[in-house]
């Protein structure tokens, strides 16, 4: 079962006793790609209070009516870590630059522990020794909303941009880039494994696969508007030499994570 994560953007989450809120992100981590944190607008009752809510308190998903049951009271949803408790990379760069250049924060003022709001586009940050920047927080944890955007190139050439991720929602883990080619390969929409990367540079906003352009280019086509079924994941991985999803895979050993 696959979603992406446009399609999980505003599902209903419910507590034992009560509505929550509603996903406006997901926090996924690089080591191995696993989903770390939905991220939960909690609305009013929490005083417009957004929360990370982890995959593991999720039952089955009831996906016609858009709602993940959590086994968790409100209360404990209350208690739960707010936001600004596991900031993703993007944040942790944002904030070190703020701290090394004396910025304001643009984000939104800090009012009880969360932000106002965040930036409607993520910058390209300034070229900045990173061993100079103290980052605070996990250094893989990044926001699928921040990584959509992202340039996405072969080891000889261009290839897109980022426009989704799609997600093994059986065992919630990131399983592929949704690449829109448009600027290369106007009309045509790829699926890239994280696995097949080479560099993931966050601070230039850079996604470098370890492929040529003419093997993505006469790769299958990703439709949006079909259901992508585990069939289709085993005839890409085949197509591109790769073995099959094992559950047991663990490290991905290409990856340089900045």
């Amino acid at each position: 079962m696959f979603r992406t994560a446009k399609q999980l953007e505003g599902y209903s989450l419910h507590a034992k006793d009560g509505e929550i809120g509603h996903v406006t992100d997901l926090y996924f981590e690089t080591l191995h790609w696993g989903l770390r944190y939905f991220v939960v607008d909690a609305g009013s009752w929490l005083k417009q209070r957004s929360v990370l809510i982890s995959p593991e308190a999720i039952y089955m998903p009831e996906w016609d009516r858009r709602l993940l049951p959590v086994d968790l009271t409100r209360d404990e949803v209350r208690d739960s870590p707010g936001i600004e408790t596991d900031k993703p990379v993007s944040r942790q760069y944002e904030e070190a630059l703020r701290r090394h250049y004396n910025w304001p924060p643009y984000w939104g003022a800090v009012d009880g522990g969360g932000t106002a709001g965040f930036p409607p586009e993520v910058p390209i940050l300034p070229a900045q020794p990173r061993e100079e920047l103290e980052l605070k927080g996990d250094p893989h944890l990044f926001s699928v909303n921040a990584v959509v955007g992202h340039h996405v190139a072969a080891d000889d050439g261009e290839i897109g941009h980022v426009e989704d991720v799609l997600v093994d929602a059986e065992r919630w883990i990131v399983r592929y880039f949704v690449v829109a080619t448009r600027n290369w390969w106007p009309g045509k929409k790829v699926l890239l494994s994280p696995w097949w990367s080479s560099d993931l540079d966050w601070p230039r906003r850079r996604i470098t696969m370890d492929l040529k352009r003419d093997t993505i280019r006469n790769s299958p086509p990703y439709d949006p508007e079909k259901t992508f079924t585990a069939e289709a994941s085993g005839e890409l991985h085949d197509y591109y030499g790769s073995p099959r999803h094992r559950t047991e895979q663990s490290s991905n050993p290409f990856a340089k994570h900045r």
